[in-house]
């Protein structure tokens, strides 16, 4: 998707991008998964236990547990095939060496396959508290750096880019948004390439206008959620 904002006009613009990595992900894993659920019991439809204060990550989990192609992602099992090919270095450094991304694939198959307990969002919180200092004890936080933070971390532990650095964005002078755009995704890809970016990664362009030649500059910067007033 591609959000525009150009000087005072205030029209918004959204492309879908392709999510073709999750339409492919089960023919590249040899996993099949069966689910059984018991009987009066809706899969999906279940509260999470507030472990003190920890009604800000039970909004987060609930609302990720709602996105139908990231729950289809780990519930199959979908998710082990990218941590087996993921960057090694880049887990270890900026992500968990996925044990995150492990405790919330259980914690999502616990809530859809109606076997959710207590226990499972308290091993959850744990590990949580383990790679950020900032959630450990009971203090509240915010819902949305909890999320970018969470977004964050399983990215790393799943993203299989081999490259490290960027490439310079030519200059968009003359050019059309479109390929401009798709540069800018591009080179952002070299480096990050996951299926949490594939899902949620966005680009928010700015446009500046010259006053004297009134020669137009735009740029792309991917994003991965949009705040609102």
């Amino acid at each position: 998707r591609i959000l525009q904002e150009e000087d005072n006009d205030s029209t918004d613009t959204r492309t879908e991008s392709s999510l073709s990595r999750l339409s492919t992900s089960t023919a590249d894993t040899s996993v099949q998964t069966s689910i059984v659920f018991e009987n009066n019991k809706v899969p999906g439809v279940i509260g999470i236990r507030n472990h003190g204060n920890t009604c800000f990550m039970n909004a987060v989990i609930q609302c990720l547990s709602n996105t139908e192609l990231l729950v289809e992602y780990f519930v199959l099992d979908q998710y082990k095939h990218d941590i087996k090919r993921n960057n090694k270095q880049n887990a270890k450094k900026f992500g968990t060496k996925g044990e995150l991304t492990e405790h919330l694939a259980l914690l999502l198959k616990s809530l859809w396959t109606c076997k959710y307990l207590p226990d499972v969002s308290s091993e959850f919180k744990s590990v949580v508290g383990k790679y950020g200092s900032q959630y450990r004890g009971y203090a509240q936080h915010d819902a949305q750096e909890f999320l970018m933070w969470l977004l964050d971390k399983v990215h790393e532990d799943l993203n299989i880019a081999t490259k490290k650095k960027y490439r310079a964005n030519k200059s968009s002078h003359g050019r059309s948004d479109e390929a401009v755009a798709q540069e800018a995704l591009a080179n952002h890809a070299r480096c990050n390439n996951s299926a949490v970016y594939d899902l949620f990664q966005a680009l928010y362009r700015s446009s500046l206008t010259c006053p004297n030649c009134r020669r137009q500059s735009s740029t792309f910067d991917p994003f991965l959620s949009v705040s609102l007033p």
